[in-house]
């Protein structure tokens, strides 16, 4: 143990929510105090009352302040929040809400990411981003709809048969079946059409596809 220097001592675990005497609230973030910018930021973000533990000023001493944390900076790292009055959805990011319009791009985009509940009147102080869309290599159909489509940089792109979906390697089962308002949300794209298998067979060395314009037309080779 000699051989290591001494560092601070850790009074607070990582995230603690502290008040001081003055009413003031910090969150330990690393070696950093990011003061918590007012009680309507503090509810905005869903901080629970009974995690504050109360300390003096003076038991912070060896912390640096961090940035402070206000609605314009909240959820750096992104977080899904559901509106307890409506059921709907939204990736919060950065002060911004992105809404979600169906379970189905919960399912595919953001697995095992937790979902918070908020109030309506806390999610309407964020300004609305635009509509969140399938990740980019998501096979998506209407239900109402034979027609499939490959995502591509947010783009849908129209599948032309079933000879294209099969030379391309797609399995039937990876298919997503959402609602059509979803469906719109992406743009058309170009029609992905058939593709010549016999040239992967014919080379010996096969080229790896290095942009997204490649990965499209050598998709036989890549699955969803």
């Amino acid at each position: 143990m000699e051989k290591f220097s001494l560092g601070l001592e850790i009074k607070f675990a990582q995230y603690s929510l502290l008040e001081t005497e003055n009413k003031d609230i910090y969150l330990v973030d690393g070696d950093n105090l990011r003061k918590i910018a007012g009680a309507e930021v503090f509810r905005t973000l869903g901080f629970n009352p009974e995690e504050v533990e109360q300390v003096k000023a003076s038991d912070l001493a060896g912390l640096s302040s961090g940035k402070d944390i206000d609605i314009y900076n909240s959820y750096p790292t992104g977080a899904l929040i559901q509106d307890v009055l409506t059921g709907g959805f939204y990736y919060v990011q950065n002060g911004l809400k992105y809404p979600i319009f169906a379970k189905e791009i919960l399912t595919v985009n953001y697995t095992g990411l937790p979902v918070s509940q908020g109030h309506p009147e806390e999610l309407a102080k964020y300004p609305k981003g635009e509509a969140i869309k399938f990740k980019d290599g998501t096979l998506i159909k209407s239900k109402d709809d034979n027609k499939v489509y490959f995502i591509a940089q947010g783009k849908k792109l129209p599948i032309a048969d079933e000879q294209a979906f099969i030379s391309r390697g797609y399995l039937w089962n990876k298919i997503v079946e959402t609602n059509q308002a979803v469906i719109d949300i992406h743009p058309t794209g170009q029609i992905l059409q058939a593709i010549d298998t016999s040239v992967f067979k014919k080379s010996a060395s096969p080229v790896v596809p290095t942009t997204t314009s490649e990965l499209i037309e050598s998709s036989a080779t890549t699955l969803p």
